[in-house]
């Protein structure tokens, strides 16, 4: 392990955290827990990546959960994005702050 970035807790309150952390892990004992509501499970497009839980019912929205972490000093955090009714998948790298739309193309009738 290393230091990471510049923190208020002193070494030794980083160290306190980490080994109970680990102790945790190693118990399969979660401190907190927060359940999420899945879409129409039928008809859901989900990722977990880095974090960032995201799911989309199609047609709809984009629902983004940011996961909470008390030993990284992450807040929990919810957001939406508007899609268009052609969206068909999706993939992020919220490290990037990078998503991707995938779409069916939407064919004109009319020459």
């Amino acid at each position: 392990m290393e230091d990471g970035a510049q923190s208020q807790l002193t070494t030794a309150s980083r160290l306190a955290l980490l080994k109970e952390r680990n102790a945790c892990w190693d118990a399969l004992k979660w401190g907190v827990t927060r359940d999420l509501p899945l879409l129409h499970p039928e008809d859901i497009i989900w990722e977990l990546c880095g974090g960032v839980f995201a799911q989309c019912g199609l047609p709809g929205a984009l629902r983004l959960h940011r996961l909470p972490s008390q030993y990284r000093n992450i807040r929990a955090s919810s957001w939406r994005i508007p899609l268009l009714s052609n969206t068909e998948d999706f993939a992020m790298d919220p490290a990037q702050d990078l998503l991707a739309l995938i779409e069916k193309p939407v064919l004109n009738s009319n020459p």
